[in-house]
């Protein structure tokens, strides 16, 4: 039949949980794929406008780019720990 589903799925079964719940608190309504944990479901209504298209990718987009900073910000943290775990052991003899 006709529809505009669509599952993105994603590498870790984090993303689609905090995708989806960040996008609810945004006003967009996403859900999980039923059987695919690291996958979402988008599913507009077929009547949907231009504009609610361009408003839920921009919703969508914004989302992605707060878990990117997280991302990355959580592995530089965990590089300089990484580092300075090295400088400290490195440094120490017993």
């Amino acid at each position: 039949g006709k529809g505009l589903m669509l599952a993105p799925i994603f590498e870790q079964k984090e993303i689609p949980d905090f995708l989806i719940h960040r996008c609810i608190n945004k006003g967009l309504l996403l859900f999980w794929l039923l059987w695919e944990k690291n996958a979402i479901r988008i599913s507009p209504p077929l009547n949907i406008t231009k504009e609610e298209i361009l408003k839920g990718c921009q919703i969508i987009r914004e989302t992605l780019d707060e878990i990117w900073m997280i991302v990355n910000t959580f592995v530089e943290k965990n590089k300089l720990l990484s580092q300075m775990y090295l400088l400290f052991f490195n440094n120490f003899r017993i």
